[in-house]
């Protein structure tokens, strides 16, 4: 099972399936066991340093906060390959205010903060969360992603939730706002 606490170091499988009705997938959830484990906001800062691109070279750092709890991530070579695997260090900050001066002080700059509406699940190694943007990228249909220790299980919970697998993508936050931007530009 994927460890939720105090994480240091892990590789993780995630894939995402856009636009999802929230309301009735939770139903297909109870019914194989899921458990609700978070229901709130989150706020994630992600932050670039210009001076040596690195955003561009696939690399992600970010300050989230999630309830009352604040863990700084960073990923490194996010989707390569088109995989929904991704390497991942994390680690759990105590006061996230002090953290993000320390990053700001350190050369990195707010490069976006996305603020969302979250509901996690669990069963077994596999975590199910739904997000739904607020604020600028409101815009953005709710979605679901689904991370698992192994594809298969992946693969699995979205053929009960009646999805193929060819409709999980391994696609980032910066992904799904590209994605959308685009697509509301080009109804407009």
């Amino acid at each position: 099972m994927l460890n939720r606490g105090y994480i240091l170091s892990m590789q993780r499988i995630e894939y995402k399936i856009r636009e999802v009705n929230r309301k009735w997938l939770e139903d297909i959830l109870f019914q194989h066991g899921a458990e609700k484990f978070f229901e709130g906001e989150i706020v994630d800062i992600y932050y670039d340093r210009k001076t040596d691109g690195f955003m561009e070279k696939g690399k992600r750092l970010s300050l989230r906060t999630k309830g009352d709890s604040h863990k700084l991530s960073f990923k490194d070579k996010y989707n390569e390959l088109g995989l929904g695997i991704i390497d991942e260090w994390e680690v759990e900050i105590s006061d996230g205010k002090m953290m993000d001066q320390i990053m700001l002080g350190l050369g990195f700059q707010h490069f976006k903060i996305f603020k969302k509406f979250r509901y996690d699940y669990v069963k077994d190694d596999v975590f199910i969360s739904f997000d739904k943007f607020e604020g600028e990228y409101e815009y953005i249909p709710e979605f679901m992603m689904i991370e698992a220790s192994q594809e298969a299980h992946i693969f699995e919970w979205a053929e009960r939730f009646g999805y193929k697998q060819e409709d999980c993508e391994p696609l980032s936050v910066m992904d799904l706002i590209a994605y959308y931007k685009k697509k509301r530009d080009s109804e407009v």
